[in-house]
């Protein structure tokens, strides 16, 4: 029974880090998307 409770432990650690790893990634890509946006939009200024 203990072998069944650690196995689903690791299998919500190993969600909420690939939850938190795509929140990263999200927003990393999010804010890139920002400063291409910025950088394009002050050179047309």
């Amino acid at each position: 029974n203990k072998n069944k409770l650690t196995k689903l432990f690791l299998l919500v650690f190993c969600c909420s880090r690939t939850k938190i790893f795509f929140h990263l990634l999200s927003f990393t890509l999010v804010f890139v998307a920002l400063i291409v946006l910025g950088s394009s939009f002050a050179t047309k200024l």
